[in-house]
């Protein structure tokens, strides 16, 4: 009796100890320690705080990776909190982006528990996606810019990993709802059921964000019943500076995302396509008003282009704005 009891009593404790430490491969992603984390944030300085979040802090910090002796400009965020549910976000985010490498996600290259703190270290590494990835909380917030103005898409403890490879099937979990306010999916809401199409939901309010320069919150005041509509939502800094053939198709791509039904909004593969084909509308229709103001052909000139900002506006009277203000109307209503 007494040896069973004392097997038992060490196998609880190995499995409690196992859990504690939470053992996680090296090969996968970089461990580093709480002194190291210490040290390349001055003790957490609050001097180099550049953001903070209901997850946590995040610093800029000095580290150094892979055995190099120069230490490297790195973000370091501290999440905040020590419930099981943000441990178990935290355990997530760092198992989901240490498989992914891609130039507009926000590469993980390392991360910390030790003495109660769970840390996350970013870098921006491209490389290749290896698995689909729902999000679950794609948002302007979690939208971040590096130097040369580069999106990269972070946050990832809400995100769920689908299968090793896309595939033209359509990946549906169950899942306890969960996101930010304004930019769920309402399909999502109603059945409980995360898609890929939730993040082309939450992504088409991106966009409409983009194009107002308002958060949705702020745009959800702004109902038409008081005389707010498109175009006058435009921001006023693109507003006559976007083509009328890019503006259509923009405004095309927004609603289709915002369709209330998975099933009626683009994959964010078509939406890409989309979005680079509005962009070759602007360059063509910015080429072409360019020679017309210059007085040249496209033949002939070799003058330089003009700014943006020196060529006339463009005018947007044979535009119909009756659907985007129709999904507008609609997404407020949610709100």
């Amino acid at each position: 009796m007494g040896l069973t009891a004392q097997s038992v009593s060490r196998f609880f404790s190995f499995r409690k100890k196992k859990q504690k430490d939470w053992a996680f491969p090296e090969e996968l992603c970089r461990r580093f320690t709480l002194a190291e984390i210490s040290a390349a944030t001055q003790c957490f300085d609050q001097t180099l705080c550049i953001g903070k979040s209901a997850f946590g802090t995040v610093y800029k910090g000095r580290i150094k990776v892979d055995g190099d002796e120069d230490r490297k400009d790195v973000a370091i965020q501290r999440i905040s909190g020590g419930s099981e549910r943000r441990m178990r976000e935290f355990r997530a985010e760092v198992q989901l982006l240490c498989q992914l490498r891609h130039p507009n996600l926000i590469s993980l290259i390392g991360f910390c528990q030790e003495n109660g703190e769970r840390i996350t270290v970013y870098d921006y590494m491209p490389n290749g996606v290896k698995h689909a990835v729902i999000h679950r909380d794609v948002k302007c917030f979690n939208v971040l810019l590096d130097q040369n103005l580069v999106p990269k898409l972070s946050s990832f403890g809400l995100s769920k990993m689908g299968p090793p490879a896309l595939s033209n099937a359509l990946i549906k979990m169950n899942s306890n709802l969960t996101g930010t306010f304004g930019y769920v999916d309402p399909e999502y809401l109603d059945s409980g059921n995360v898609t890929e199409k939730s993040d082309v939901y939450s992504f088409g309010v991106v966009l409409l964000e983009v194009l107002c320069a308002k958060s949705i919150l702020i745009l959800s005041n702004e109902r038409p019943g008081s005389g707010a509509i498109f175009p006058d939502l435009i921001d006023p800094f693109l507003k006559g500076k976007v083509a009328p053939d890019c503006l259509k198709k923009f405004m095309n791509i927004t609603v289709r995302c915002l369709r209330r039904t998975g099933a009626e909004r683009p994959t964010m593969g078509e939406v890409q396509v989309e979005l680079e084909c509005a962009l070759e509308l602007q360059e063509s229709a910015d080429a072409v008003k360019q020679l017309k103001e210059l007085g040249t052909s496209a033949s002939t000139s070799l003058a330089p282009p003009l700014p943006a900002y020196d060529m006339e506006d463009y005018t947007y009277e044979n535009i119909s704005f009756s659907e985007i203000n129709e999904t507008f109307c609609i997404l407020v209503r949610f709100i």
